[in-house]
C-alpha cells in the first residue's frame, strides 16, 4: 500500500525520515488543517491535506499527541471511515506531551483511547533497533526498570554498565557522534564545542554544504523554517543564507533569522528525537539532572541500536541564575546613578531581560559567539547611555573587558 498509505507523524524530523525512506508522511497538523502560516494579513490556517488517493492512513507514535490532538485524530478517523482504513504503531513509554498535565493516569487514559479507536495496533514490546540479541535483552531490561521507576535514575543507568566520560575528555571523532541533552544552555555548549572541531567555519559564519535544524517555526521567503527540520545551506552571501529544505525546496533567510530560528545540529532534545534511530553509538549529557526523569531518559537510549551508549559530565552550559542576575543589576543601576544617567524604570535592564536574552542568544556571548560561563557580563553598546534594554547585550568577560574602551 505504499503508493496509497498515508503517515502521519508527531514531529517534522520523524515525517521527514519516513519521507526519505520513500514513503508519504506528514504530521497530524498539515493533515486536519491546523498549520499556522503568518501572511501580510496575518496568522492564518494551511488547507486540509487531500487524501482522495489515499487508502490507509497510519499513525506513528500516537501516544505523543496532547489530549486536544487525540481528538483531531479521531474526528478524521470518523469522517473518512467509509474510505479507508486505519492502524497505529508506538511506543506507550515514551516521554509525556510537552505542557500537558492530566488529572488521571495519563498512560491508562492513552491505552483505553487507542484501543477503541484502533482495531489494529502495533506496541513494541521489544527494542526493534537493537539487532544484536544479547544487547536487545540487557536494552529491554534497562527500558523496563526505568520504566518502573523503582530507583533514581542514575543508578539504574550505571548499574547497567553504561559508560560515564568527562566533557573535556571527548575527541573531534566523538563530535561527529548523535549528542542528546535535557537543557537547552548544555545544548549550545555542546554545539560550539562540536562546531569549533568540525564545523569548518566560525560559530556565526555559514558555508555550502553545512547543515542547520529549525529550533522555532518561522515564515521565510520560499516557505516556513519548522521545528526539528533539518536544512543543508546551498548559498552564503553578505545578508542572507538560501536553505534546501528536506523536500528539495529552498528557503531564503537573514543571517539573523539564521541565528535566531535554526541552530548547529551537533546536540538534540529528548522530546525532538522520538521515533527517531541515532546510529550505533550515542552521548547523553544531562544524565544526573533533574531535567533527564526516568522516561526521558529511556527514551534517550532506545534510540540507540548498541549498548555503546556515554553518559557525559561536565558539559553543562550556563544557566540563568536570577539571584545572581539580580544582585548584578542593582550594581549596574548603582554606578549608573553615581555617573547621573537618567532613565524610564521600564527600560531599565532586569532579571527576566536576561532570563531572555540568554536564551535568545542560544546561551552564547553577543560579541564572540562562544558559549557564556558563569561569569558572564550585561555589557552595554555604547557608554554614554545607562544599562537600558536597548542597549545592552550579554557577553563573556573577555569581550566585555575589550570593549571597556568603546566610545
Amino acid at each position: 500500500q505504499r503508493e496509497t498509505a498515508l503517515f502521519i507523524c508527531p514531529w517534522n524530523a520523524l515525517a521527514t525520515a519516513l519521507t526519505k525512506k520513500g514513503f508519504r508522511a506528514i504530521t497530524l497538523h498539515e493533515l486536519v488543517g491546523r498549520l499556522a502560516v503568518e501572511t501580510p494579513d496575518g496568522r492564518t490556517f494551511k488547507r486540509a491535506y487531500d487524501v482522495v488517493d489515499t487508502t490507509h492512513t497510519h499513525f506513528e507514535e500516537p501516544h505523543l499527541y496532547p489530549v486536544e490532538q487525540v481528538g483531531w485524530m479521531r474526528e478524521f478517523m470518523r469522517s473518512h471511515a467509509r474510505t479507508m482504513s486505519f492502524s497505529m504503531a508506538g511506543d506507550a513509554g515514551q516521554l509525556a506531551p510537552v505542557r500537558q498535565e492530566l488529572c488521571v493516569d495519563s498512560d491508562k487514559w492513552y491505552e483505553t483511547a487507542f484501543a477503541t479507536m484502533f482495531p489494529r495496533r502495533l506496541c513494541l514490546e521489544v527494542s526493534k533497533r537493537v539487532p544484536d540479541p544479547a544487547d536487545r535483552a540487557r536494552m529491554l531490561r534497562l527500558c523496563d526498570e526505568l520504566r518502573a521507576e523503582s530507583r533514581p535514575a542514575p543508578d539504574i543507568l550505571l548499574d547497567a554498565g553504561l559508560r560515564v566520560m568527562r566533557f573535556e575528555d571527548l575527541s573531534e571523532a566523538d563530535a561527529r557522534v548523535p549528542h542528546l541533552a535535557a537543557m537547552r544552555s548544555t545544548m549550545a555548549r555542546i554545539d560550539h564545542w562540536a562546531h569549533a572541531l568540525i564545523g569548518e567555519t566560525a560559530a556565526g559564519e555559514y558555508a555550502v554544504g553545512q547543515e542547520l535544524l529549525g529550533v522555532d517555526g518561522v515564515r521565510c521567503r520560499g516557505g516556513r523554517i519548522a521545528s526539528n527540520e533539518t536544512y543543508m545551506v546551498v548559498e552564503v552571501s553578505d545578508e542572507t543564507l538560501t536553505l534546501e529544505a528536506p523536500d528539495a525546496s529552498q528557503r531564503v533567510v537573514t543571517l539573523k533569522a539564521a541565528r535566531q530560528y535554526t541552530k548547529r545540529p551537533y546536540a538534540r532534545t529528548g522530546h525532538s528525537t522520538q521515533g527517531l534511530s541515532l546510529g550505533t553509538k550515542l552521548f547523553i549529557h544531562d544524565w544526573r539532572s533533574m531535567m533527564a526523569t526516568h522516561r526521558w531518559l529511556r527514551t534517550a537510549i532506545s534510540r540507540c541500536s548498541t549498548l555503546d551508549i556515554i553518559l557525559v559530565e561536565g558539559s553543562q552550559g550556563v544557566r540563568n541564575d536570577r539571584i545572581r542576575a539580580e544582585a548584578r543589576i542593582a550594581l549596574h543601576r548603582a554606578d549608573d546613578t553615581a555617573k547621573g544617567f537618567v532613565w524610564a524604570e521600564p527600560d531599565y535592564v532586569s532579571a527576566a531581560w536576561a532570563s531572555d536574552t540568554l536564551r535568545r542568544q542560544r546561551y552564547s556571548c553577543a560579541e564572540c559567539s562562544e558559549p557564556l560561563d558563569q561569569d558572564w557580563s550585561i555589557d552595554r553598546r555604547a557608554n554614554d547611555l545607562p544599562h537600558i534594554k536597548g542597549n545592552c547585550a550579554l557577553v563573556c568577560r573577555r569581550c566585555q573587558c575589550a570593549s571597556a574602551h568603546r566610545p
